[in-house]
């Protein structure tokens, strides 16, 4: 390798550890700001509460809200207090601004007002409008009536100056750790040798910069772990200051009108509800004491996580000790996000940085213009030298953009029907933008194929593309479930179309070698791009929202479009390639007239497999397509354990079902491996039902994954060795095979639906006893063809 070319390698690396750090650090950080505008919020909702308890004692004793005199100095007094607060209002419930600290207008926006009536129960709303995180209190008169609410606008520069101290701190450690990456990266090209043999090494440059790469972010990740564990032991520590400090000044006032302790009533009932209030506080005490000479403003025991303050002497000279005890678990369960987010990104960077890396590699060992120019000549799929590279880097792409939606889509479908019709949504029709996805698809890899057949499928390439560009930003927009579905509709016509065309010119080959360095690449790429996608869109989701990452998505679809224009040729031999692969699509046409479709459809072992076998392994996709997303909604699980169950299931397809199968070698035959992968199927179905909780939906993945990987490869192989399928050749019967999984994936959320009328786990559970049921009788179907001898 040339000087230049290991400079384009050191450079590519570089932008490459930054990329992975920033990401990173992005949902880090968004992490670490949910966490500090939630203390932020429950400081000031204690704050807001002292004045509303003024408000509400006033209007016990004849005030009313409509007239009450100097009530904008009160809220102007209240506000300068607190430099955290950036204006204050109160609404009345029709909306009307009555009083302001800045009044801006008569009347407040649709948002705010649909907000201002609350539930029984509902202590504090947070309301982002317009960039600002604004809270809604309620206020009640005497007879408990909600009359007007307290809005409290938050000062965003409080907020973000708190945040850039630990954003700063991130960027200068990431600046010394890329420094570090190279000077080693620098070394290895200057001393090392990328050369084995004559030939640069694939391998020896993907284990330099992934050793290097994953070191340096092991070593980012510690370093973001324990400051982010500092950080929110400050947060928890300032929480516990500002809420001691506001319930001292309660007890001071009631202390100089000439209460002393003793005729204090029943306090636990006040402090019970400022702890339930602010997640980060545990328990407050209050306890009476002789005085104590100790003065001070607060103390604040690190080890055991506890605020301590005395409070003003009474005329009987006694005192309280104020104790509030930090919440240990809220600051462990904040931290153990901070650690699953930087191990999932961890993992799914490897499938990102082998995918990139291997493309850095095409990259520079073909140069764009001599690369397109040694591939135009018309001998170009006679080569036997072909490896799949830009095949791979495609379906990666591709595949990550169009699988970053899949942990949220059935979500979006509830919120935009909800936000119509005002009421709640069925699970039937939460999976309806997945169906049409399955129908349109399964409908467009028959078209796509013939449109291959007239305009070749570099051109059909990038019609997919461009549809799957339209419809994710289409889907992104949509404001109702009706374009919300059409959008998915074309969605599905675009991922059929993009997906035929590289298994299109995969087959163009002649050389059979290069056509199975085609397809496997097309395989690798699409599982390293469904898991780098399922896990960052989920993660993102919970970030910066669903509208924000179906547009990133199409962004990197985008990036497609500059790959199929640089690394995808179309010589002249490309129609008559088309041509010769249409022949030898017919060359069974005599064998099928005999047996005929129908004949071939009513063989009972077919009819057995299409719907004991491929049925329920279909349901698998729509497992986690919608059933996750639809559950984690309803128990308010985040997505990013969707992502993470994605990843696992991914990881056991990808890495573990292959060491399984291995290692079953022949021991099992085809019909053994069949069944087993069945049985695991049904188990992860159990399971999941047993546990019902996120463990559950982890392990059930994994379980889900092993089937899988086992079954895809044993199934389509005992397929394909039944004695019908090879009376019409086996890519005619692939084709079925493919469809009857397509319309099943179709219909698998409204099957889904139906299973959950009778609850999240027992429906599960049905359906892993129905698998079970279907794999007997599959296995009873088949020694009895055997002995009729139509296997």
């Amino acid at each position: 390798m040339d000087k230049k070319m290991k400079e384009k390698l050191l450079v590519a690396s570089l932008l490459l550890i930054i990329t992975i750090m920033s990401v990173t650090s992005f949902i880090n950080i968004n992490s670490f700001q949910k966490n500090l505008i939630e203390s932020e919020v429950a400081s000031v909702v204690v704050k807001g509460n002292e004045f509303i308890s003024k408000l509400q004692y006033a209007l016990k004793y004849g005030k009313e809200i409509n007239n009450f005199y100097g009530m904008n100095s009160l809220i102007k007094d209240w506000k300068d207090h607190y430099e955290e607060v950036d204006n204050a209002s109160i609404l009345l419930m029709d909306g009307e601004i009555k009083y302001a600290y800045n009044k801006i207008d008569n009347y407040d926006s649709k948002n705010i007002i649909s907000s201002i009536p609350f539930n029984e129960g509902e202590k504090y709303k947070i309301i982002n409008e317009s960039g600002k995180i604004e809270i809604l209190l309620p206020i009640y008169d005497s007879t408990n009536t909600q009359i007007a609410a307290y809005k409290i606008a938050l000062n965003n520069k409080i907020i973000n100056s708190k945040l850039s101290y630990y954003t700063n701190k991130l960027i200068k450690i990431a600046i010394i750790l890329i420094i570090f990456a190279f000077i080693i990266l620098g070394i290895f090209s200057i001393k090392g040798s990328y050369v084995k043999n004559g030939q640069i090494s694939k391998n020896r440059i993907l284990i330099i910069i992934l050793s290097v790469v994953g070191l340096i972010q092991i070593l980012y990740s510690v370093y973001s772990y324990n400051m982010f564990s500092s950080a929110y032991v400050d947060l928890s520590k300032n929480i516990g200051i500002s809420t001691i400090n506001s319930i001292d000044r309660d007890i001071t006032k009631i202390i100089n009108n000439g209460v002393t302790y003793s005729q204090i009533g029943e306090y636990e009932d006040y402090l019970n509800n400022i702890a339930e209030l602010i997640p980060q506080i545990e328990s407050i005490n209050l306890t009476q004491l002789t005085a104590e000479e100790d003065d001070f403003k607060y103390r604040f025991n690190e080890k055991d996580l506890k605020v301590e303050k005395f409070t003003i002497v009474d005329s009987e000279n006694k005192c309280a000790l104020i104790n509030i005890k930090i919440d240990k678990a809220y600051i462990k369960s904040a931290l153990r996000i901070i650690l699953l987010d930087s191990i999932t990104i961890f993992a799914t960077s490897f499938f990102f940085m082998v995918e990139i890396v291997l493309f850095l590699i095409l990259y520079i060992m073909n140069a764009n213009k001599k690369y397109m120019r040694n591939h135009e000549k018309s001998s170009s799929f006679a080569t036997t030298s072909y490896t799949g590279g830009n095949l791979r880097i495609l379906s990666y792409i591709v595949y990550t953009a169009c699988y970053m939606p899949v942990s949220f889509v059935p979500l979006v479908m509830k919120e935009l029907y909800t936000s119509m019709s005002g009421g709640g949504t069925s699970d039937f029709l939460m999976g309806l933008p997945i169906s049409i996805v399955f129908f349109t698809g399964a409908l467009f890899t028959v078209v796509g194929g013939k449109l291959i057949d007239n305009i070749g499928w570099k051109k059909v390439m990038y019609i997919g593309t461009g549809i799957l560009i339209v419809s994710t930003i289409a889907s992104g927009i949509s404001n109702n479930v009706f374009l919300f579905i059409l959008s998915r509709g074309f969605y599905g016509v675009g991922y059929a179309l993009i997906y035929i065309s590289m298994r299109s010119f995969s087959a163009s080959f002649k050389d059979e070698t290069s056509k199975k360095n085609g397809f496997a690449s097309i395989t690798a790429g699409v599982y390293a791009g469904v898991n780098t996608g399922a896990v960052f869109g989920a993660i993102l989701m919970e970030k910066i929202g669903y509208r924000s990452v179906f547009l990133i998505s199409s962004v990197i679809m985008g990036i497609a479009v500059l790959i199929i224009r640089f690394y995808f040729w179309e010589s002249a031999e490309d129609k008559e390639s088309h041509k010769h692969i249409n022949r030898g699509k017919s060359i069974n046409t005599s064998e099928k007239e005999k047996l005929g479709i129908l004949k071939f459809l009513s063989n009972p072992s077919i009819i057995g497999f299409f719907l004991l076998i491929t049925v329920p392994m279909a349901m698998t996709v729509i497992f986690l397509d919608y059933f996750y997303p639809v559950y984690a909604s309803e128990f308010k699980i985040g997505t990013g354990t969707i992502g993470r169950a994605y990843l696992i299931n991914g990881i056991f397809v990808a890495y573990i079902s292959p060491i399984l199968l291995k290692y079953m070698g022949n021991k099992l035959s085809k019909l053994k491996s069949v069944v087993f992968s069945m049985l695991l199927v049904s188990a992860s179905f159990i399971v999941f039902a047993m546990l019902n909780s996120p463990l559950g939906m982890l392990l059930a993945s994994a379980i889900l994954g092993l089937g899988e990987g086992v079954g895809l490869a044993s199934q389509t192989e005992y397929y394909l060795n039944l004695k019908a399928t090879t009376y019409i050749g086996k890519g005619e019967a692939l084709g079925y095979y493919s469809n009857i999984r397509k319309i099943s994936q179709t219909f698998g959320p409204q099957i889904f639906a139906i299973l959950l009328i009778f609850g999240y786990n027992v429906g599960i559970g049905i359906l892993g006893i129905i698998t079970l049921v279907f794999v007997t009788l599959f296995v009873i179907q088949t020694f009895y063809n055997k002995r009729k001898e139509l296997v």
